[in-house]
């Protein structure tokens, strides 16, 4: 429990403010929570109540760039803070390596994510997201366990009284790109800012993801209710903002597919989640160069797939329907 392996100052409770800039050369990389709870496998600063900055270069020149994670609540992740650090947080963090891989792992709470930020916590978080590979593709999954998820962005679930209005993700594969969910309620794989949750603020920066060697496939597959596969910025009380831009190469697809089981469950290419409650905006171009499918399973309760902002739940689970302006062209 609380174990820890870290590149970068501070460490889980620690006070004071830390700054400085963090390079890592490797040939191939792998951080990996252990089966403790709570326990860390990072590269960045962490601490409580403090102020954290510097920029985040991680590049695995000859390999793969793994994260998994590991017990309940543990989290492998390449950037600043972590669950339940207060304050603000500034720094770009760019990673480059021949594939990435993120796994969520299987305990509850459990996650793997590049970008500054954590679960419960809160302040605002400032710095542009790069992630390229120059081999393979990209692949995050969600767990089979509840709230077991993946991430490329800042924030993370229930971040509360945020602003982050200007900071871009960058993704580019040159293979494909996979987000896929697991059995677990609330399993997630993102790539945008937030987390879900209760998490509030203001959310923004543009999302450009490019896959320049296979599909990009986002897809929930598992039993777990309200799962997420997204491209785009997600939060249960927030303003989100930002262009979003999905494209591949000439003879790849791209697949926006619900096809699992859980009830309220989503994949989408857009802003907003399950019940989101706020103004979301932003221009959504999507380009393919080979088929574009947009599928949901019609056995369960709730399901949808969709590229656009905000949830479908209005009219079939009042419940969780989201309220608010939603703007942009498609």
């Amino acid at each position: 429990t609380f174990t820890s392996a870290t590149i970068g100052h501070g460490g889980q409770g620690s006070q004071g403010n830390k700054a400085g800039n963090i390079d890592v050369t490797t040939g191939s990389a792998t951080l990996m929570a252990g089966s403790g709870s709570a326990s860390h496998a990072k590269v960045g600063h962490s601490g409580a109540d403090s102020t954290i900055g510097g920029e985040i270069t991680l590049t695995a020149n000859s390999g793969a760039l793994t994260l998994s994670g590991g017990g309940i609540a543990s989290v492998a992740q390449v950037g600043h803070g972590a669950n339940l650090h207060d304050g603000s947080i500034s720094g770009s963090v760019t990673v480059n390596a021949d594939s990435v891989e993120l796994s969520a792992g299987n305990a509850g709470g459990a996650s793997a994510k590049i970008g500054s930020g954590g679960d419960g916590g809160s302040g605002n978080i400032s710095g542009n997201i790069s992630v390229t590979t120059d081999v393979g593709g990209i692949s995050l999954s969600g767990g089979d366990s509840d709230d077991a998820k993946s991430q490329i962005g800042h924030f993370g679930t229930n971040h509360g009284l945020n602003t982050i209005e200007t900071n871009t993700i960058t993704v580019q594969s040159a293979g494909g790109l996979s987000l896929t969910t697991g059995d677990g309620a609330r399993s997630s794989a993102l790539v945008g800012h937030g987390g879900g949750g209760g998490a509030s603020g203001r959310f923004g920066g543009d999302i450009d993801v490019d896959a320049f060697g296979g599909d990009i496939n986002i897809m929930t597959s598992g039993s777990g209710q309200r799962s997420v596969a997204q491209i785009g910025h997600t939060a249960r009380d927030a303003t989100l903002s930002g262009g979003i831009n999905v494209q591949t190469a000439v003879g790849n697809n791209i697949n926006v597919l619900a096809t699992g089981t859980g009830g309220s469950s989503s994949a989408q290419i857009g802003h907003g989640q399950v019940g989101g409650r706020g103004d979301f905006s932003g221009r959504i171009i999507v380009g393919s160069g080979g088929d574009l499918t947009v599928s949901a399973n019609d056995d369960a309760n709730g399901i949808y797939a969709k590229i656009g902002h905000g949830d479908d739940q209005a009219g079939i689970n009042v419940l969780f329907a989201g309220s608010g302006t939603r703007e942009g062209d498609i």
